[in-house]
């Protein structure tokens, strides 16, 4: 029979133990585990997205109001890095 190093079983799991766990019980503990940081995992993905889509949008919301201000001959330069840019992007 195997020894299990409880101390070391207890800090790679994240939980406390009662020391008394059989092999069975670790398993569980470590599936559970493992379950609740797929979800912390997704939420943190989520919360991502999120702040980057509302980056996104304040990006162009200020890029939009830039625009409107910009004179007869900044716009003619930026029509013509917007379809530099097109091009590009479609190679």
């Amino acid at each position: 029979m195997v020894k299990i190093n409880y101390d070391n079983t207890a800090k790679l799991l994240g939980v406390p133990l009662k020391g008394n766990e059989t092999f069975k019980e670790l398993l569980k503990i470590e599936k559970d585990t493992m379950a609740q940081q797929n979800e912390e995992h997704f939420e943190t993905i989520d919360k991502n997205k999120a702040k980057s889509y509302e980056d996104q949008k304040q990006m162009r919301e200020e890029l939009i109001e830039w625009v409107k201000t910009c004179d007869k001959l900044h716009m003619g330069e930026l029509y013509s890095e917007m379809r530099r840019m097109k091009r590009s992007w479609n190679d």
